[in-house]
């Protein structure tokens, strides 16, 4: 199952060895690999420099719920939502941290040929959907909702948190977890963090994530809007500076100099919401017209 970890399929699309099904996931399953994922995860947080310690979260079968030390922090019937949980609730703690080291954007990143993408827009632009047809389409994964990007070397790091897809996206996925090649797929639970457009919590598989440590210069950045349609456009240098300060999360006085040193090693361009097909492959044209990675 996703808790283990496995080395990856010689093919890119080959389902790994550890595939199974969340929707078949048993409480003494839950309980027995919960520390396995968190293993697998908190080696990247170990990578970004995080001190981590023991496992926190804890399941108790007979209540249905999970529980963080001593503090309930959810119950549900379904032990995959409760993993769901899980995963939102660790990993975005341990983002949050990073604040005082990193620059942390809203936003999903991904790796394309040894560079970093980074999806930049608000909620309900469409970034996990993308994220999740770019990964479709050969990309690795790095991190949903957060781009986490070290400020002196400028480089974004992997951080696999579950790709959170909503209601309208759901239907891009298998209904049987097993048949998907990328994730193990779980269902939050209803009444979630009021998270009811929140419907799935996809978790990538090994093979789809780089290890931990590794970096990658970001070469892309797109910025995504809400509004349908709109004319595709190259964002010139000095209104992306600006935009990437209005949406950074980072140490203050290092981030003018550092956003200056990025606009100066990416490319920037902006899109509208298109049918979701359509808006992958205009950006992967974007990705493959600069390649050289030459600035705006």
């Amino acid at each position: 199952m996703l808790l283990q970890r496995a080395a990856p399929p010689t093919a890119r699309n080959a389902p790994c060895a550890h595939a199974s099904s969340l929707a078949a996931l048993s409480w003494p399953d839950l309980a027995k690999h919960l520390p396995e994922w968190y293993a697998r995860v908190s080696a990247y947080a170990h990578a970004a420099g995080l001190r981590t310690g023991r496992c926190p979260l804890t399941v108790r079968p007979g209540e249905q719920a999970l529980f963080w030390g001593k503090r309930k922090v959810f119950q549900s019937p379904d032990p995959a939502g409760l993993l769901a949980v899980a995963d939102w609730c660790l990993l975005t703690t341990w983002v949050h941290r990073l604040f005082e080291s990193h620059f942390v954007h809203h936003a999903a990143s991904l790796e394309r040929d040894d560079h970093a993408l980074v999806l930049l827009g608000p909620s309900g632009a469409g970034k996990s959907s993308l994220a999740l047809e770019l990964i479709r389409r050969g990309l690795r994964y790095l991190c949903d909702e957060y781009a986490i990007i070290e400020p002196r070397t400028l480089r974004a790091l992997p951080f696999p948190r579950a790709l959170r897809i909503k209601r309208e996206t759901s239907g891009r996925l298998p209904t049987c977890p097993t048949s998907d090649p990328d994730f193990d797929v779980a269902r939050y639970p209803a009444r979630f963090h009021q998270r009811r457009d929140s419907e799935l919590a996809c978790f990538p598989r090994p093979h789809v994530v780089p290890p931990p440590g590794e970096r990658f210069p970001v070469r892309w950045v797109v910025f995504l809007t809400p509004v349908p349609g709109g004319t595709p456009r190259v964002v010139p240098r000095s209104e992306a500076m600006r935009r990437l300060y209005e949406t950074s999360r980072g140490p203050a006085p290092e981030t003018f100099r550092a956003i200056a040193a990025f606009t100066r090693q990416a490319r920037f361009w902006e899109t509208g919401r298109f049918e979701l097909a359509a808006m992958t492959d205009q950006i992967l044209a974007f990705l493959d017209s600069t390649k050289d990675g030459t600035s705006n």
